[in-house]
């Protein structure tokens, strides 16, 4: 999970890419969502060299996979939830406390971070990719426009490690206000496919 960790730290960091330039230190501020209020903290980081490829058809059927057993985890903790970014945030919540647990917490990272991922590139026109750097290899959905790249597997990761509940939807809302600013157009002239 050391790998997943890593990669949510750079997430934040990369999806508000845009005021690592101006931060001397750590800075929070808070965007109006839909599902109220959501502090987003950003932190001075130095870049990081990248080589960012596009999923195959076999590796995106695999998301889509893990995506419709998503549903199964939202059955088995929520029974006849709608599947919204809240309910599966309810969910995990319930999972974290139930001292059963039906899914182990890789399937749970898997799952979530399949299902969160697939929301942001349908819903944000973003697409999966997998991003190889000095701290490792891990999967991604990035903008299709802009140079925003978030990490659903490691987000989910890093909630299980820090015990934190409700993420999803403050994910998905940051994501979108990243994008939606449209700071950062994306270089599209490297691009390869794995």
């Amino acid at each position: 999970m050391k790998a997943h960790t890593m990669r949510s730290k750079k997430f934040f960091s990369q999806l508000l890419a845009r005021f690592i330039g101006k931060a001397k230190q750590a800075e929070t501020r808070e965007i109006d969502t839909p599902a109220g209020p959501v502090p987003i903290t950003t932190f001075p980081v130095a870049p990081v060299s990248q080589q960012v490829r596009s999923l195959d058809a076999g590796r995106l059927k695999r998301m889509h996979e893990l995506d419709a057993a998503a549903a199964q985890f939202l059955t088995v903790y929520c029974y006849g939830s709608s599947p919204t970014l809240k309910a599966y945030d309810e969910a995990f919540r319930r999972w974290r406390k139930d001292k059963s647990r039906d899914f182990s917490d890789e399937a749970v990272i898997e799952m979530l971070g399949a299902h969160l991922g697939n929301r942001l590139a349908s819903d944000l026109d973003m697409e999966w990719v997998e991003v190889i750097d000095e701290y490792g290899t891990d999967l991604g959905v990035r903008s299709r426009k802009y140079e925003v790249i978030a990490f659903p597997l490691a987000s989910v990761a890093k909630r299980i490690e820090n015990y934190d509940d409700n993420f999803m939807e403050g994910i998905y809302y940051a994501t979108m206000t990243t994008i939606d600013d449209g700071q950062m157009k994306r270089n599209t002239t490297t691009e390869t496919e794995c």
